[in-house]
């Protein structure tokens, strides 16, 4: 499998990446930054390309060639706000549907490419609910 992850940089998608690396499968990764953090395995510096990426804005020409060479077969959507207090009680705040949301959305590959997305469960209603639109990138 062929697998992008936002966020790859925090721990979910960090944890997530080691664990397709050792199933065989390729990965590209995403976060703020192009430096991995201090600390980050050895395995990912070295294995996972790492794109610098807001995933507020639109994807960057070097993310679109990364994708473009990766041909992902499914979106980690790990860059997200989980803490309730900050994602909205009962409708994702801005913020959060900005990032969980439309980061998600937006990004998204068409032509059959799944899509798994971290987050608080007002975003993901909301992420349920828009995600039946057509998406490319």
């Amino acid at each position: 499998m062929n697998a992008l992850i936002t966020g790859i940089a925090g721990f979910v998608g960090g944890h997530l990446a080691e664990h397709l690396l050792c199933e065989g499968d390729r990965v590209v990764g995403t976060a703020l930054s192009s430096r991995w953090p201090t600390g980050t395995p050895p395995q990912l510096v070295s294995e996972v390309p790492l794109v610098a990426w807001d995933v507020t804005s639109d994807p960057s020409a070097s993310l679109l060639e990364a994708a473009e060479a990766l041909s992902p077969d499914c979106l980690f959507h790990m860059a997200a706000i989980s803490v309730p207090r900050e994602c909205g009680d009962v409708m994702p705040t801005p913020t959060a549907e900005a990032i969980n949301v439309d980061g998600a959305l937006r990004r998204a590959i068409s032509g059959g490419t799944a899509v798994t997305a971290a987050s608080c469960w007002p975003a993901v209603a909301t992420f349920t609910h828009r995600s039946r639109q057509k998406v490319q990138w």
